[in-house]
Formats: structure tokens, C-alpha cells, sequence
């Protein structure tokens, strides 16, 4: 009989010790989706802060442009616009748009006359474009990813090009 009391006992044991088992287990099993919560809320957190940090400084760069102003805005490609400069989250958004493109060379090396700067280099004739007249046909507007920008600068109203802007502005109106 003692055997078979010494049996029981062991069978209750091992009952209780399941039991503390699944007990602790469901305990385990009731932290675990709010710590994957809490997980994924400091994720949520700390995103949101980075994008509107981000957004905060673009946009906080955005009041330094003079409104009364052109601006000049050099994108990765080695191009100029100039026009008037807003800025949103995304894009650096530019009205009134103008371009420089080069055209040929004026003069020729192997000619006596050929069109030299006051350093002695041969010229190369710009044109100032006004956006609107390719072939294309966009609008007078432009929306260039902030990434691309490399910088942009507000212009002096006795800037050449400036002045060439709005020369070109009265003689359209």
C-alpha cells in the first residue's frame, strides 16, 4: 500500500508542478502581446518624432526665403532655375521659372576673330529660358524633390539675371 500512496503522491505532484506550469505559462502568454504593443507604440513614437523633425526643419528653412525676392535653386544635375521659391514637406516648388542654356560657342579656335572673354577664354552664349515654350509644354511651375537640391540662394534685385527677368516680364505684359 505504500507503494501505491507513494504513487499518488508522486501523480499529485506532478499534477501540481503541471498546473504551476500552465499557470505561469498563461501568465507568459498574457505579457507577451502587450509588450509586443509596447514594442511597436515607442516604434510609432519614435518614428512620428523623426518625420516631424524632418518636416520641422524643411520647414523652418522655408522662412528664410525673401517672398519679394528671385531665387536661384541648383539641383543635382548641374542645372540653375531661377524663379519664386516655396517649400513644401516633399519638394522645393518653384513659379515663374527661368533657365539658362548654353548655345554654341561664339568664335572658333583656328579663326583670327574669334570672340574671347576678358581672361582670354573663348565665350559661350547663354540664353535665359523662360519655362513654358518646349516642346513639352509644361506649366510654369516646377516641383523638384528636395533631394535634389543642392542649394538655393535669394537673388539681389541688380543681379544680371534678375534684371534680364524682368525686362522680359514687361515686355509680355
Amino acid at each position: 500500500m505504500n507503494i501505491q500512496n507513494s504513487d499518488a503522491k508522486d501523480t499529485d505532484k506532478t499534477k501540481k508542478e503541471d498546473s504551476l506550469a500552465d499557470v505561469k505559462l498563461q501568465k507568459i502568454y498574457k505579457i507577451i502581446p502587450r509588450v509586443i504593443l509596447g514594442v511597436i507604440v515607442v516604434i510609432l513614437v519614435f518614428s512620428g518624432l523623426f518625420l516631424l523633425s524632418d518636416s520641422v526643419r524643411y520647414m523652418t528653412r522655408a522662412r528664410f526665403i525673401e517672398t519679394d525676392q528671385w531665387q536661384a535653386v541648383f539641383v543635382d544635375n548641374n542645372q540653375v532655375y531661377f524663379g519664386k521659391l516655396t517649400i513644401s514637406n516633399d519638394f522645393f516648388i518653384l513659379d515663374h521659372v527661368y533657365y539658362l542654356q548654353a548655345g554654341q560657342r561664339t568664335g572658333d579656335l583656328d579663326s583670327a576673330d574669334a570672340a574671347l572673354d576678358i581672361e582670354g577664354e573663348m565665350r559661350i552664349d547663354t540664353k535665359l529660358i523662360k519655362l513654358g515654350n518646349e516642346i513639352h509644354g509644361p506649366e510654369d511651375q516646377m516641383f523638384i524633390e528636395r533631394s535634389k537640391v543642392l542649394f538655393w540662394e535669394n537673388m539681389k534685385d541688380e543681379a544680371s539675371i534678375v534684371r534680364s527677368i524682368k525686362d522680359y516680364e514687361k515686355q509680355i505684359q
